[in-house]
C-alpha cells in the first residue's frame, strides 16, 4: 500500500477507501481489489487527485457508474477514481452544465420534463455524461454530438504532466461510437460537459416521444442489470453458406432461411431465432448468457459468464461482421 496516496488524500479531505473490491462497485460485479478507491465530490477535487497522481506517476483509472465497462481479475492499478459523487448541474446562458458524473438519464428526464429537446431519446441511457461524450453516445435518434458544445478536461502525459483545457466538440474527432479520448489519441479526463438547450413550447409531445422511446427501448434491449449494453458498435449477418457449418446440418441450415424468410416479422420466431443460431454454430452452451431480445446484448447472469463471454466472442465474429467493442475491457 503507498501511503503516500492516502497521506495526500487525508490533506485535502478528500473521501476514499483502501483495499476496496471492484465486484462490489462495478455495474455487472466483476473485478479485483484496488488498493485505493477514490471518491471527489466535484470538479475541483478531480482535478487535485489526478494532478497529485501524475505529478507522482502513479497508474490510476477514471471511471463513472462502470455501464460499459468489464473489469478482469488481472486488472491492476494504483488507484480507481470515480465521479459518482459528481452529480451537480445547471443552467446558465443557455447551456446545461455538467459535472462529469451527472446521470444521462436522470438529465434527460429532467430536460424533458422543462421541453428541453435532445433528449427524448435518451431517457434511458444508463452512465454517466463525461462517459457519454468519450463514447459518442446515441440512442433514438437523440446524441451527445448534437448536443455537445465544449467539454473541460485534463490533459495528461506518460512524463507526469497534466494541463487543463476547454475543448470544442470539434476537437474531440467523434466517429460512430466513439472519439479521440476513446481511441486514446488523446489522453484526456472529461471533468465538465457543456449541453445546448433548445427548448420546446410543445412540452406533451415530448413527453410522448420519450415515453415511446422508452417502450421500444424494453421490447428491444435488456434492462440495466447484469449487462453492459450493446457488445459492438454495428453487426452485419454473414451469408450464410450451405456447407460452411458441415453436410450433417444441411437440413438445419435450409429450414433456417425458409423459416426467416416466412416468419420474419413474427415476434415469436425473432426472440427464438437467436438460440436457434447459437445452437446451429455449436454454442447452445452460451445460450443462457445471450438475451433474447438482441443477440448483441451478453448478460453477466452467473460464475460462469467469464468463460461464456469468450465464446461469445468468437460466435460473434464467426457470424457477423462485427464493428468495433462498444464495451471497454480492462485487463
Amino acid at each position: 500500500m503507498d501511503k503516500i496516496i492516502s497521506q495526500f488524500l487525508d490533506s485535502i479531505h478528500i473521501d476514499y477507501a483502501e483495499n476496496v473490491s471492484l465486484a462490489k462497485k462495478t455495474w455487472i460485479h466483476r473485478g479485483p481489489i484496488v488498493p485505493y478507491y477514490i471518491q471527489p465530490s466535484n470538479v475541483d477535487e478531480l482535478r487535485l487527485v489526478v494532478g497529485f497522481l501524475c505529478n507522482n506517476k502513479k497508474d490510476f483509472k477514471v471511471i463513472g457508474h462502470t455501464s460499459n465497462l468489464y473489469f478482469k481479475d488481472t486488472f491492476h492499478t494504483d488507484a480507481i477514481i470515480t465521479t459518482r459523487k459528481m452529480t451537480v448541474f445547471s443552467e446558465k446562458e443557455g447551456k446545461l452544465i455538467c459535472d462529469a458524473g451527472v446521470n444521462v438519464s436522470q438529465l434527460s428526464k429532467y430536460c424533458v420534463e422543462r421541453g428541453i429537446m435532445g433528449f427524448e431519446g435518451l431517457v434511458g441511457l444508463p452512465g454517466t455524461v463525461a462517459a457519454a461524450v468519450v463514447n459518442n453516445s446515441s440512442c433514438f435518434k437523440c446524441s451527445i454530438y448534437e448536443l455537445l458544445t465544449d467539454v473541460d478536461v485534463i490533459l495528461y502525459e506518460s512524463n507526469g504532466t497534466c494541463s487543463f483545457r476547454t475543448l470544442k466538440r470539434e476537437e474531440l474527432g467523434f466517429s460512430h461510437r466513439s472519439t479521440a479520448i476513446k481511441r486514446r489519441e488523446l489522453n484526456a479526463i472529461v471533468l465538465q460537459v457543456r449541453l445546448k438547450m433548445n427548448t420546446t413550447t410543445n412540452i406533451e409531445e415530448l413527453k410522448q416521444k420519450a415515453q415511446h422511446n422508452i417502450d421500444l427501448r424494453t421490447k428491444t434491449q435488456e434492462g440495466k442489470a447484469n449487462n453492459l449494453g450493446s457488445v459492438y458498435t454495428s453487426r452485419k449477418s454473414k451469408p450464410l453458406g450451405i456447407f460452411d457449418l458441415g453436410i450433417l446440418k444441411l437440413p438445419f441450415v435450409l429450414a433456417l432461411r425458409v423459416a426467416d424468410h416466412f416468419l420474419r416479422y413474427n415476434e415469436s420466431y425473432k426472440l427464438k431465432r437467436y438460440s436457434y443460431l447459437l445452437k446451429l454454430f455449436g454454442y447452445n452452451d452460451v445460450t443462457p448468457y445471450v438475451s433474447p431480445k438482441n443477440i448483441n446484448c451478453f448478460i453477466w447472469k452467473d460464475n460462469g459468464a467469464d468463460c461464456a463471454f469468450v465464446r461469445y466472442d468468437t460466435f460473434m465474429h464467426e457470424c457477423f461482421e462485427c464493428g468495433e467493442m462498444e464495451i471497454e475491457i480492462c485487463k
